[in-house]
């Protein structure tokens, strides 16, 4: 059933949300990854594989990658950043799915047809606050990064 447009909106009127995304930029941060599969279960897949991480997906307890192929829910893995400091972190497959790998977002020069859901895990309460401050020390470099696009 047709419904007429709200007041101040239709065609040619950006909505609310559009008029606040234009007011403050978003600006996303992608990085690569190491991966080394820690636990294996039955995947054929070489020791250490090259992931896709995007900044804005970090969390102190976990964070999405993008990788070539996919890891089996339940496995434990260790991974490497290098930018914007060099953090290592181990953590545990959450989920995995399959996705369309042609998104410029995440496209290089390689294909990345999975993204993987991480949780991560710490062996003590200090390494869990050192990612915390971690992933604050990006949230603000974030920020900055927004601010001058």
């Amino acid at each position: 059933m047709w419904q007429a447009s709200a007041p101040g909106t239709g065609p040619g009127k950006p909505n609310r949300r559009t008029t606040e995304r234009r007011a403050f930029p978003f600006h996303i941060k992608r990085v690569e990854a190491q991966i080394k599969i820690v636990t294996k279960k039955a995947n054929p897949l070489e020791d250490i594989s090259t992931a896709r991480v995007i900044l804005n997906d970090l969390t102190p307890s976990g964070l999405g990658i993008f990788l070539p192929h996919p890891i089996m829910a339940g496995q434990e893995i260790s991974i490497t950043l290098e930018d914007p400091r060099q953090i290592y972190l181990r953590a545990r497959v959450v989920w995995c799915m399959e996705i369309d790998a042609g998104s410029h977002v995440i496209t290089v020069q390689q294909r990345y047809s999975y993204r993987l859901g991480i949780k991560f895990l710490f062996e003590s309460a200090q390494e869990q606050e050192a990612v915390k401050q971690f992933v604050d020390e990006v949230a603000r470099e974030q920020a900055m990064g927004a601010g001058a696009a």
